[in-house]
Formats: C-alpha cells, sequence, structure tokens
C-alpha cells in the first residue's frame, strides 16, 4: 500500500514448532560461548543490512545456520510458502537476543558440542526471541488507534534503522564544519580529537565510509581486525568482558547501541549490528563530546541542559536547518526570513503560499522506545508540541506557530509584513504550518492525526485570517537531506507534496470510516509524511540525485580545520 513502511511478518517459535515459549527463554544458548552466539547474529545482520529483503532468509539459512535448504525443510513445514509471506530473521528483534547474550556472558563452551546442535538451538532461540518481541504490542491491539500503531511502529526501531548512511554522514559532515566554525566548541572539539589521536572528527566518517564501501552483497563484513583500527580511535565505540562486568547488567539503548563492536579476543572486533553507527555519529556525537571534554571543563555548558539548549539554538536551527531552508528555497522571488520577532522561520515559497516553521531539536528518550511505552511517548509530545504558556513558560510547538500566525495577520505589523515578504494581501495567503524535528522517533505513525486532533479547534479563529490554513505537518530534517534534490528543482513542488499528503490521508480516513474493518486504511491514514515520500519519491532521493545537493553545498562541506594553531574569532 503506497506509502506504508514494509511490514512484514516475522515468525516466532508457536509458528513453527507450534508451542508455548519456555519460562527461560535464553535456556537453549546458555552453553554456548557468548562470542559463538554473537558472530552468528552479527553476520545475520550483516547480511539483513546489505542484501535486498527477499534475499534475506534463505542465505542466512545456508551460509550462516545450516550449510544445506534441505536441513531447514525438516524443521520448518511449508517453508517456500513462510519465507514468501514473511520472514524468520529481523535486526530489531535479534537486538534483544544480543542483549541477553552479553547479559549471560560466557567465556567459552565445551569442545565436543556439535554443531549441528548448536545450529539448531540458536534458529530455536531466534524464534523464541521473534516471538518475545512481538508479543510486546498488545494482544488485544487491532490496530485503530495512535496507542496501537504507535507500538507497531516502534517495533521497528526506525529511530536507529530508518536512515541511510549517506543521510547520517552528510549531517556528519555538517557537524564538522558547525563544530570547526563554532567558537565555544571549536577548542573543546580539538581536545575531543586529541584524545582519540585522530586530526579531525571527520575521520571517523572515512573510517565508516571505507567500512561500508568494503562490503557488497557477495562478501558481507562482520569482523575487524583490531590491526585495522587505531586502538584509541575506538575504545568508546566497543564493549566486551570488562566492561559487561563492570556495568553488570548492559542495556540495549545506554551500553550497546553506543558501542557498536564487541571485543571479543585479542585479534578481532564483532560488527554487532551496522545500524548502531548511525546512533553514534548522529545522535550520540554532540553528547561524547560533551562527556569527554566540556562536563569536565565547568563552563557555563558543562550543564548538559545548557548543552543542549545550545546546540537546538545554534546548531540546529541557526545552522542546519536554516542553510537547508536557504538552499530549498532559493528560487527567484522566494523569501527565508527569521529574525526575534517572527520565529523560527518564515518563508514565503510563491506569492501566496507561506511556510510557518516552529523547529524542535529535542530527542523522544530511548527508555520510551525500548519498552514501546505510549503514555511516555504521547506525554513527550505534548510538552514539546502542544504547550501553551499559561502564567509561566512559553508556548511551545503548534501554539508558537499560532502566535506567529497571529502576528502576522495583525493590522499593527501589516506594512512590515507587506515589506519583508513584498505582499499586498496578507488575507489571500495559504498557510503551511510546520513543525521541524531533530528525532526520527516522530516519524512514528499516527503522530500527525494526533497533534493536529489535540490542536485544531485552536486554529479556528486564526483559519478567517488567510486563505486557508493547512493541517500541522510534523516535518524531519532529515527528509529534507535525503530530496534535496526534488525541493530544490521547483519552488512549487514542496507545497504540492504537502497538499498531496493531506489529500491521501483524508482519503484513507473516509475509506476506513466507511469500513471500520479496514485497518490497511487506518494505517495508510496514519502514515508520517516521510513515508509518504518514500514510495512516491522513490526514484528522487540523494542516492539518485547527489549531484545538485554536492554543487549546492561544495563551500559548506569544505575545509575542515581541526589544527589547534589555527585562530578563530
Amino acid at each position: 500500500m503506497e506509502g506504508i513502511k514494509s511490514l512484514k511478518v516475522v515468525y516466532g517459535y508457536q509458528d513453527v514448532f507450534n508451542a508455548s515459549l519456555p519460562s527461560d527463554t535464553f535456556s537453549l544458548l546458555r552453553k554456548y560461548s557468548t562470542k559463538n552466539i554473537l558472530i552468528k547474529i552479527a553476520y545475520i545482520n550483516a547480511i539483513i543490512y546489505h542484501v535486498k529483503e527477499e534475499e534475506h532468509d534463505r542465505r542466512i539459512f545456508e551460509e550462516v545456520l545450516f550449510g544445506e535448504i534441505s536441513v531447514v525443510r525438516k524443521l520448518v513445514a511449508h517453508l517456500d510458502y513462510k519465507t514468501s509471506n514473511g520472514s524468520f530473521f529481523a535486526s530489531a528483534n535479534l537486538s534483544e537476543l544480543i542483549k541477553d547474550a552479553l547479559n549471560n556472558y560466557n567465556e567459552s563452551q565445551p569442545e565436543d558440542l556439535p554443531y549441528t546442535e548448536f545450529a539448531i538451538d540458536l534458529f530455536k532461540t531466534i524464534l523464541i526471541y521473534n516471538e518475545k518481541y512481538n508479543d510486546k504490542l498488545d494482544a488485544t491491539s487491532n490496530l485503530t488507534s495512535f496507542r496501537d500503531v504507535f507500538a507497531l511502529d516502534a517495533l521497528q526501531q526506525y529511530y536507529i534503522r530508518d536512515t541511510t548512511p549517506i543521510i547520517y554522514l552528510l549531517k556528519f559532515a555538517f557537524m564538522c564544519k558547525f563544530l570547526s566554525d563554532n567558537v565555544q566548541l571549536r577548542n573543546p572539539t580539538i581536545s575531543f580529537c586529541q584524545d582519540y589521536g585522530i586530526a579531525s572528527p571527520w575521520n571517523i566518517a572515512k573510517f565508516l565510509i571505507g567500512l561500508y564501501t568494503d562490503n557488497d552483497k557477495s562478501n558481507v563484513k562482520f569482523v575487524l581486525k583490531k590491526t585495522d583500527v587505531p586502538t584509541d580511535f575506538l575504545k568508546d565505540w566497543t564493549i566486551g568482558r570488562e566492561y559487561i562486568d563492570k556495568k553488570q547488567e548492559v542495556t540495549l539503548n545506554f551500553d550497546i547501541i553506543p558501542r557498536p563492536l564487541f571485543d571479543c579476543d585479542n585479534d578481532e572486533f564483532i560488527i554487532l549490528d551496522f545500524n548502531f553507527f548511525q546512533y553514534t555519529i548522529d545522535q550520540g556525537f554532540f553528547f561524547k563530546i560533551f562527556k569527554k571534554t566540556i562536563e569536565p571543563s565547568r563552563s557555563k555548558l558543562s550543564n548538559l541542559n545548557n548543552f543542549l539548549s545550545f546546540i537546538g539554538k545554534e546548531y540546529f536551527e541557526g545552522y542546519l536547518c536554516k542553510i537547508l531552508l536557504q538552499k530549498i528555497f532559493s528560487h527567484n522571488r522566494q523569501v527565508v526570513h527569521s529574525d526575534d520577532k517572527y520565529q523560527d522561520f518564515l518563508i514565503k515559497t510563491s506569492s501566496d503560499n507561506l511556510l510557518v516553521i516552529e523547529t524542535k531539536m529535542t530527542n523522544v528518550h530511548v527508555k520510551a522506545m525500548e519498552n514501546i511505552d505510549f503514555d511516555a511517548f504521547r506525554k513527550e509530545i505534548e510538552d514539546n508540541f502542544l504547550s501553551k504558556k499559561e502564567a509561566s513558560g512559553k508556548n511551545k510547538g503548534v501554539y508558537q506557530i499560532l502566535h506567529q500566525l497571529k502576528q502576522i495577520s495583525d493590522n499593527a505589523n501589516h506594512d512590515e509584513v507587506s515589506d519583508i515578504f513584498k505582499i499586498k494581501k496578507i488575507k489571500r495567503l495559504n498557510i503551511y504550518p510546520i513543525l521541524l524535528t531533530s528525532d526520527t522517533n516522530y516519524n512514528v505513525f499516527g503522530i500527525n492525526a494526533f497533534i493536529n486532533e489535540k490542536c485544531s479547534a485552536d486554529f479556528d479563529e486564526i483559519r478567517e485570517k488567510y486563505q486557508t490554513v493547512k493541517p500541522v505537518l510534523v516535518l524531519n530534517v532529515n527528509t529534507l537531506i535525503k530530496y534535496f534534490g526534488y525541493l530544490n528543482r521547483d519552488k512549487n513542488n514542496f507545497t504540492n507534496l504537502i497538499k498531496s499528503y493531506f489529500k491521501e490521508i483524508d482519503r484513507q480516513k473516509k475509506q476506513y470510516n466507511s469500513n471500520k474493518n479496514d485497518i490497511y486504511s487506518y494505517l495508510a491514514s496514519s502514515i508520517s509524511f516521510d513515508s509518504y515520500l518514500q514510495k512516491k519519491l522513490k526514484d528522487e532521493t540523494i542516492g539518485n540525485l547527489f549531484k545538485p545537493f554536492s554543487e549546492n553545498f561544495a563551500t559548506e562541506l569544505s575545509g575542515l580545520d581541526f589544527s589547534p594553531s589555527q585562530s578563530k574569532s
């Protein structure tokens, strides 16, 4: 169905063996060494990451587990049908098994254990963890509420799996440029690099680019020779026996995802999951610099809240979003405006279209996603996007947008607004309210519908001041990078996409309201803008159209100089 992320059946233990889960879900693997377990899981994850979905299962069965598909046919009834309609392997589910394998660390195993027994035990345990993971979706769920579709989407772990490497490598380049030029962060970044024994943080990206390009479908890589990696460079990226003993119990989001390499012996690292690198150089990179060089400095920014506010204002809003928006909307007579009065961005895309954008660099707490905690997630939405100014505090999210719309339509500001945007009649404007976010978690099913349902009535009064006021759009900054070439190509492309997106949402809502048993229509009415574009613009991504991006940002993405001798003022 158009725009819906690829949701597929992942088979569980009961589906194959028609038996209930054992009380100890890790019991079959306790006699095997942690290294042997993790190297197999890493191999499976590498295949999933680098190979098309329809080829996953057969290759994993033959190459990683059993050698011959005939062995699998003896274990799994109707194997061909099952592989055509679902999968036995999913990296999100395997992440839970990785966590338990580390928490049940076993240095060695008896030498006489037959391999076939190990392969069967591992396969059965994978199915057990599939079922255990899928059971996080409430058994009473009928997939026709925000709570239900949030759980369905969160189970896919898109917060660490939804972005292709080129997107977060480009974002990392922007981070490096910002750190190179920013007066307050330049020296802490130099100290950070010196501690790692590298000249620039971009060396981290170079390493990952080499890692990705060294892989192909026929030769997936899941181990690294330690001699190929500078020890200091990856000392904060690895997890091993010493770290596990110190922590006593490791967690997925706080310990494993930030440390994607398992230190298994004197010679090798195991790459647990290629997706985990995304966190390391995207969501987690600023935090690494903070912990290593800024927090100990006792400066104003050594307070984490102050640091995050600074990054949100100076980097996300003042640099990344600003430069992307200015480049996309650079056609003749387009205007990108931002000042203390009209925040965060007002963009005239054509004579009668105005984008009113509120930026928000905020991360959903990882526990809300790991625990599929809908109430915690909803509270984050309400606190960040639906907070009204009361006796104290300030408007946030949609209510800051509403405040801007009132300012723009205020007769006292008419001359000022007309001069900024070169428009005569504000009443003729079509308004596009946009929440521009940093966190991909806000791309989950149902979030646009939830926000508009909560705030729609509050916009009623302002609607008569304009030609139209569109529904609020939740937009992730990655989308601006991913489809830059298309969005920049024609001045109307962006607003046309928004109109077609909400038109499709309305069509699917009507379809569902006419048949309450049609859960697919409900899911289709709940998709995010980015999910909609995945199908509509599948040939327009930066992977297909890198040249327009590289030409527009050649200056910004070059000259990353972190030499200590260079002074910045």
